[in-house]
């Protein structure tokens, strides 16, 4: 990886776990950043041989050159490309003026799902939900009722993880420039810092025997795979350093993680033993979550969720579109979510992929 195709990559991911700008999947489109505003563009509305704008695309792709055009129909991509600018700014405009017209009127601004994660008794979800810039994390009951919100306090929670007895959760806490881990019990009491340090942590996950926390680190430079006790102690690297590692869960056995890395080529899912050792690539895709019973990890890749076995290979099983799949414990549902920012909801399905039901409304969560 190129020094700065690899920087370009980090800073965007970075964002992600920083909680600056949470993730959120288009299907078939394009990003472009205008003034750090994320837009969304079909493949229809832009070719791009060369230009200025910041391109993100669905495999965080590089910068593209600022050549000048030489030939009418370079001319003609460059006047495309500035069309693009005019309504990418256009709307970065009507969206600021609807978030001041809504502040005005005292209205809510839009809520965007990042994330859900199963209780272990299954009877309700973990959510980080984005409200503007910074995100809470609520416990949103299955059965019914209004959600309830579990962080307090200012900055933003978010990548949560439930320990095995369901007595208490990790998550990632950013109150000032860097992230750390911080637990809460299953109520929001009683919280403490299982990191607290000069490094941004993010993405917990906690082992089935419940004495490992898996997690991601940028104290090496990049977001690498590092592991501690659930205590916070004995913190060791178990990923490479060469590239970013995302979103990292445990295997049920707990001998096994599943990962996914950002390369120049995209993201891709793998898988390597709980010690680091043992590597090796799976497939294209990103935010992979393993089945209770070990035979399928559930992916998400441009805007689509699949499975897929450990060991690889084909088939893999189309399930629905969405991003960031997690499964019941039982292994029989699949929760995800769908959406654009800065609005999204959270939908469940069953594993065959039938069954399809959604979550959240647009009121629940003011």
């Amino acid at each position: 990886m190129s020094a700065t195709a690899g920087g370009r990559k980090s800073r965007l991911m970075a964002q992600l776990h920083g909680a600056s700008r949470p993730h959120t999947a288009f299907k078939r489109r394009s990003l472009y950043t205008v003034e750090g505003t994320l837009f969304s563009v079909t493949p229809a509305t832009l070719l791009v041989p060369s230009a200025r704008l910041s391109h993100h695309g669905d495999d965080l792709s590089t910068t593209r050159s600022n050549a000048r055009p030489e030939s009418l129909p370079e001319r003609r991509v460059a006047a495309r490309v500035l069309a693009l600018c005019a309504l990418a700014w256009l709307a970065l405009v009507a969206a600021r003026t609807a978030t001041a017209q809504r502040a005005a009127r005292g209205d809510t601004p839009p809520v965007f799902f990042q994330e859900a994660t199963w209780a272990p008794d299954a009877r309700s979800l973990l959510l980080s939900v984005y409200r503007g810039q910074s995100s809470d994390i609520y416990r949103l009951e299955l059965d019914g009722g209004r959600p309830v919100r579990l962080t307090q306090g200012e900055g933003s929670h978010s990548w949560t993880t439930w320990a095995p007895d369901g007595q208490r959760f990790a998550f990632r806490s950013q109150r000032d420039e860097t992230g750390e881990i911080r637990v809460l019990n299953a109520d929001g009491s009683n919280g403490a810092a299982l990191t607290n340090d000069a490094w941004d942590d993010s993405a917990p996950h906690w082992s089935p025997d419940g004495k490992t926390i898996v997690y991601t680190s940028k104290r090496d430079g990049t977001w690498t795979l590092h592991q501690m006790d659930a205590s916070g102690a004995a913190a060791r690297r178990i990923g490479d350093p060469n590239v970013d590692e995302w979103n990292p869960a445990f295997s049920p056995d707990g001998t096994r993680v599943v990962f996914y890395a950002t390369e120049d080529e995209g993201n891709h899912v793998y898988i390597m033993d709980a010690d680091g050792s043992n590597r090796r690539r799976l497939t294209p895709g990103a935010f992979p979550s393993w089945s209770p019973d070990g035979r399928w990890i559930a992916y998400d890749h441009a805007g689509d969720i699949y499975l897929i076995r450990p060991e690889g290979g084909n088939p893999r099983h189309h399930v629905t579109d969405g991003f960031c799949p997690r499964w019941s414990p039982d292994g029989s549902k699949i929760v995800f979510i769908r959406g654009e920012w800065p609005q999204s909801e959270v939908f469940m399905v069953e594993a065959d992929g039938s069954d399809f039901q959604r979550l959240t409304g647009p009121r629940a969560f003011e």
